[in-house]
């Protein structure tokens, strides 16, 4: 008896995810059983077509891995779903892998491309791509790969600006934001979206893109790597409307930058909202009254990141009026500080800290001794990567 037959149908999946293209095909050989189980339609979609060429690999011997690998897959009858690739900006490889992708369009569910670099390509359809994720694609690429789209439910674009001489133009245009109007207008079942990068973020917020927006978004984590001096009063409006067009049915939103008109909309008026993490610096206190911190009372929110709000009457406002929180990051942790959440927030479960001047650790220790009513259970966390 083959122990692989005594396997549950979720264990196949564990396993396949991890193997190799050419462990795969060695699989296929081991048994009638083991070919059965691997054609399905069901461990098909969990394996993944990793194409990793190393930098380093002698040009031929890396042009004649990939076109074995096209020629191996072409001439059989599987149709792998998943297909990700790192191009490593080598332009041959980059066509050959294209040639792929038009081979497998109609049957891939996930796609993954990194440092693809093109001259021009054809357009193709991809009907049932439902996860696409994007790294220093330039934009006639990523404009094209979007524009065949139609079912996706996980979109991540990210870009390097300073990729931009090897990849080819990175930036934000007329043509990019038309081609992100129309991908959001068609791309109905978009639950999860992440944009990484300058340019990217241009593309979708320097204008309305909430009018086309067809999608309910349950995600959606925005990192524009840019001074808060960059971002316009236009951007922070165009995010708000895209916000507002998401308000019933976003649980999650991160945002590394941007004015505090955004994130007292996010906070305030996002009633589905139970995850808000945010890197937006607010440091000098003299730009900032207490009109400014105008809070208003959210109980759906329990996980809460607020790593720059860095004087405590700006945290204090915000903490008070999420009481319901299990998980908080900030920061700069005091004992005064420390006081606060434990005689406020009942619920917290988890206390993440970048630094502090003082034993916060201690002190906590002591207000469980000496006040019994307080929150008990707090793990407090110093977030080891910052230090």
């Amino acid at each position: 008896m083959d122990p692989f037959e005594q396997l549950p149908s979720d264990a196949y999946d564990l396993i396949l995810q991890h193997l190799e293209f050419e462990d795969i095909l060695n699989s296929f050989l081991v048994s009638k059983y083991w070919h059965q189980i691997i054609s399905s339609q069901k461990c098909m979609e969990k394996i993944k077509l990793n194409l990793k060429l190393w930098k380093v690999m002698p040009e031929t011997i890396k042009k004649r891995k990939i076109e074995d690998t096209i020629k191996i897959v072409k001439t059989t009858v599987r149709k792998y779903r998943s297909l990700s690739v790192n191009c490593k900006f080598d332009e041959n490889l980059s066509q050959e892998f294209w040639k792929l992708l038009e081979f497998l369009a109609e049957s891939l569910i996930d796609l993954k491309i990194i440092n693809i670099r093109l001259k021009s390509v054809s357009s193709m359809s991809l009907p049932n791509l439902q996860c696409l994720r994007l790294t220093d694609v330039p934009i006639e690429i990523r404009n094209s790969i979007l524009g065949s789209c139609s079912s996706l439910k996980k979109l991540k674009i990210k870009t390097d600006a300073s990729n931009g001489l090897r990849t080819g133009k990175l930036g934000a245009d007329t043509e990019s934001i038309e081609c992100i109007k129309k991908f959001m207008q068609r791309n109905h079942s978009l639950t999860d979206l992440e944009i990484i990068g300058e340019s990217v973020f241009k593309s979708f917020f320097n204008e309305n893109i909430s009018d086309v927006s067809k999608c309910q978004l349950q995600s959606l984590r925005i990192k524009t790597d840019m001074r808060l001096m960059l971002i316009t009063e236009m951007n922070d409006i165009n995010i708000v409307r895209f916000l507002t067009k998401q308000c019933n049915s976003l649980k999650s939103f991160y945002i590394d930058t941007c004015h505090k008109s955004v994130i007292l909309f996010t906070f305030n008026s996002m009633p589905s909202l139970t995850s808000f993490q945010s890197d937006v610096m607010i440091m000098d206190m003299e730009d900032y009254s207490n009109n400014d911190f105008n809070f208003r009372l959210n109980e759906n929110i329990d996980d809460l990141r607020i790593t720059y709000i860095s004087h405590s009457f700006g945290l204090k406002a915000c903490l008070s009026c999420a009481p319901n929180l299990k998980k908080l990051f900030i920061g700069h942790l005091t004992h005064e500080l420390m006081e606060f959440i434990a005689r406020n927030l009942k619920h917290l479960m988890i206390l993440k800290y970048r630094f502090s001047e003082h034993d916060c650790h201690g002190y906590y220790e002591k207000l469980k001794h000496d006040y019994p009513e307080i929150n008990r259970h707090i793990r407090l966390i110093v977030d080891i990567l910052y230090h």
